[in-house]
C-alpha cells in the first residue's frame, strides 16, 4: 500500500489534464490589426543619440543628488565603450 505523504497528495494526475482550454478556430478568431491602425514603429535610435540621452539622464541624476559627477562620468563611458563595441 502506498503512504499517502505530502509529495504524494501534491503529485500531477495526468489524466485530470484536458485540452487546451482555447481550441483552434478560437484562437485564429482574433482579428489582425490593419497596418493603419498599428503605431508607427520607430527606428532604433542611432550611438549619438543614445549617448545624449544618457548624457541628458546622468546630469539630472547628478543634479537630483543620486550620483556624483564622478560616478556619472565613470558609468558614461563605460556606455560608451560597450555602444562602440554594437552593444
Amino acid at each position: 500500500m502506498r503512504q499517502n505523504t505530502s509529495l504524494n497528495r501534491h503529485r500531477l494526475d495526468r489524466s485530470a489534464v484536458g485540452p487546451h482550454p482555447f481550441p483552434a478556430p478560437v484562437l485564429r478568431s482574433f482579428p489582425v490589426l490593419p497596418s493603419a491602425l498599428m503605431p508607427p514603429v520607430r527606428p532604433a535610435p542611432d550611438a549619438a543619440e543614445r549617448l545624449d540621452g544618457i548624457r541628458r539622464d546622468l546630469a539630472n541624476a547628478v543634479a537630483w543628488g543620486t550620483v556624483t559627477e564622478e560616478q556619472a562620468a565613470d558609468f558614461y563611458a563605460r556606455l560608451q565603450a560597450r555602444i562602440a563595441h554594437g552593444h
